[in-house]
């Protein structure tokens, strides 16, 4: 499953391009502070970017939401997730206890 934005991407957006058509993608806990200076996972800006740009309109779930990358406790990085349009917030079991 890509992470989007992707990893590797010089620009930043690139691998986004390759999202069209997909049913599901997982955004990635990384920055794009010349966008937002939130992780893609909680950023509604960075949302935006990955269901407009190349027009995905599949499922997005985040990268897990135990990792700490986002910020704040586990239920806020849910929350935050929520808030973004990013429906399905990913913790694998038992993780952020």
């Amino acid at each position: 499953m890509p992470n989007a934005p992707g990893h590797r991407a010089a620009s930043g957006f690139v691998p986004v391009t390759r999202l069209a058509g997909l049913p599901l993608a997982m955004t990635a806990h990384m920055r794009y502070t010349g966008i937002d200076s939130a992780a893609a996972a909680v950023s509604p800006r960075l949302v935006a970017v990955i269901r407009d740009d190349p027009g995905f309109d599949g499922v997005l779930m985040s990268d897990d939401i135990s990792r700490q990358a986002p910020g704040g406790g586990l239920a806020e990085r849910g929350r935050a997730a929520l808030a973004a349009k990013v429906p399905v917030a990913a913790q694998p079991q038992g993780a952020g206890r």
